[in-house]
């Protein structure tokens, strides 16, 4: 009987101490809120694998892996950083720092770094072919997923950079930004599908929706604004700024700034637009064209050429005059050869109007938008010239004019250089003032043959007088029964002239009057003695010119001479 009591006992105690141990094949029955493996009181807890500590949990919840004093929540220590520091769920490793100082962050992001340092990645397949580039940041899914050994890069956004393999530099910030890229470097692209198809492309910036969009090798190029430079593929150094600003292809050195400036330009190069919508004209690439101000480049747009403002401007200056540059040093096949008066006389000034409306129409503007004032220059009564009268003018006496140009190339209407009319003009006074001169010259001879002929005639008479045994002087005569005007003498003159002249004593009212060339009376003498007598005219108060003057008897022109005065 106590036999059977022991064996009991022993049962009851093996039984509970069952009941106390985990068994190592599996438990069964546990209570969680009460079932647990480790301490009660204030000691570690520690797992060992081959009578080898491997985890450490203190007693105030620290764990340490390969760490047996964990200073942190948890503190990993020991082993190599290349095979050790990896961790996966689910068979993917979602977070690595495999390589030297380098942070991997998503499902095989980094996955295939060997040598590559210093590098960040975080998202799903972020850096994932990366084996040595160093120096990159990948955020978002797919970033430089394809980079190898491409150093120095920026990936922000889902598939950024994501076709990079050695270009380095490169910042994408956006949805598929440089998605295409695979040796371009100094790259920036900024918005969503920025620099998208660049691949070997260098130093571009690209800030904006699809900016830069169809670049594959352009270089230095600047595109900021939804649509920039969009169509550029292999174009060089150009520059947009605004939404759809310069629709380059090929064409190198544009700089176009301002909504859908130079939008249709495809292969032209060194054209610069500021403006919106300057230079935007379909079909047309030129070279080295300028279009300043909105609307404007869109009457001439031919290459070489510059034009400022569109056609609702009505004032264009400054505080000085344009200046051209003259220099004789650049200047070959001189020749003066321009006509004067032979063109001149031919022109027709007129004045006018313009119709604004019938210029965009023929020069293909859209006249649908409406801004202020545009259309007021038509209200303005304008001076000039008819470029196609002037034209015909030139050809006439067969001169090549520069003043006026014909439509040509992308241009639609004839044009006019007022400036260019001063030549002809100079020429034209250069030829009068030679007549003049030559005229003076012919009335100075004439008048020196008259002086020659007058004193001959004072000899004659005094002789007369002589023989006669009359007074000398024409005042002891008994006054003349008939009038006389004599020649002015000097003539010309440049200080002062005198003229003779004799009124009949039977004249009620005598008086000398002198017009100037055009018929308008300048100056008049009132001559109260009769018989012979002179006056003189001082230069002082006339200008220089050619005068007429006139003898009147009682209301009666009697005669007239001519006189001349010219300034030194």
């Amino acid at each position: 009987m106590k036999n059977q009591i022991l064996i009991i006992a022993i049962c009851a105690l093996s039984t509970q101490a069952q009941s106390q141990s985990w068994s190592i094949t599996g438990n069964a029955g546990t209570n969680p809120s009460t079932n647990f493996i480790g301490t009660t009181d204030a000691k570690n807890f520690k797992i060992r694998t081959n009578n080898s500590i491997r985890v450490n949990i203190t007693s105030n919840g620290k764990i340490g892996i390969g760490n047996f004093t964990p200073v942190y929540k948890l503190d990993v220590k020991g082993g190599s950083i290349n095979t050790d520091s990896v961790y996966r769920i689910g068979g993917n490793i979602v977070l690595s720092v495999m390589g030297n100082n380098n942070c991997f962050t998503g499902v095989n992001s980094g996955f295939s770094n060997t040598i590559g340092y210093w590098n960040t990645a975080t998202g799903p397949g972020a850096l994932y072919s990366n084996t040595a580039g160093y120096y990159n940041v990948a955020t978002g899914p797919a970033a430089l997923y394809n980079n190898t050994t491409g150093h120095s890069n920026v990936a922000t956004g889902v598939n950024a950079l994501v076709i990079n393999t050695t270009g380095t530099y490169n910042v994408a910030t956006g949805r598929d930004a440089l998605y295409s890229n695979t040796t371009g470097y100094n790259n920036t692209a900024t918005g969503y599908a920025t620099l998208l198809y660049n691949t070997t492309g260098d130093n571009n910036t690209a800030t904006g929706l699809n900016a830069l969009y169809s670049n594959s090798a352009g270089y230095n190029n600047t595109a900021t604004g939804s649509g920039s430079l969009y169509s550029n593929t292999t174009g060089t150094n150009n520059t947009a700024h605004g939404n759809f600003a310069l629709g380059n292809s090929t064409g190198n050195y544009n700089t176009a700034h301002g909504t859908t400036s130079l939008y249709y330009l495809t292969s032209g190069s060194g054209n610069t637009a500021i403006g919106y919508n300057a230079g935007n004209n379909s079909g047309t690439n030129p070279s080295n064209f300028t279009a300043i101000g909105r609307d404007a480049g869109h009457v001439g747009n031919n290459s070489n050429t510059i034009e400022i403002g569109n056609t609702s401007v009505s004032w264009i200056g400054g505080n000085v005059n344009w200046s051209n540059y003259s220099d004789m040093r650049i200047k070959d096949n001189i020749q003066s050869n321009v006509p004067g008066l032979a063109f001149i006389t031919k022109l027709n000034p007129v004045t006018y109007k313009l119709n604004i409306h019938k210029q965009n129409e023929m020069c293909g503007i859209p006249d649908s938008k409406e801004w202020e004032g545009k259309y007021e220059i038509e209200k303005i009564t304008q001076t000039g010239f008819l470029a196609q009268e002037v034209e015909q003018a030139a050809k006439e006496v067969n001169y090549e004019f520069n003043g006026v140009q014909a439509p040509s190339g992308n241009a639609k209407l004839y044009s006019v250089q007022y400036a260019s009319f001063v030549v002809p003009l100079v020429k034209a006074v250069q030829e009068l003032n030679d007549e003049l001169k030559s005229e003076v010259r012919s009335q100075k001879t004439e008048n020196e043959m008259l002086k020659n002929e007058n004193n001959q005639l004072r000899n004659d008479i005094s002789e007369i007088k002589r023989v006669l045994g009359l007074p000398a002087k024409s005042s002891d005569f008994t006054p003349l029964t008939s009038a006389f005007l004599g020649q002015n003498s000097p003539n010309p003159f440049t200080e002062k002239t005198t003229l003779n002249y004799s009124v009949p004593a039977s004249s009620q009212n005598a008086e000398l009057k002198i017009y100037a060339s055009d018929g308008k009376e300048v100056k008049s003498f009132n001559i109260s003695e009769k018989g012979v007598g002179q006056i003189e005219i001082n230069a002082n108060s006339l200008a220089a010119g050619i005068y007429n003057y006139t003898l009147i008897l009682d209301g009666k022109a009697i005669d007239s001479k001519q006189m001349i005065l010219i300034r030194h």
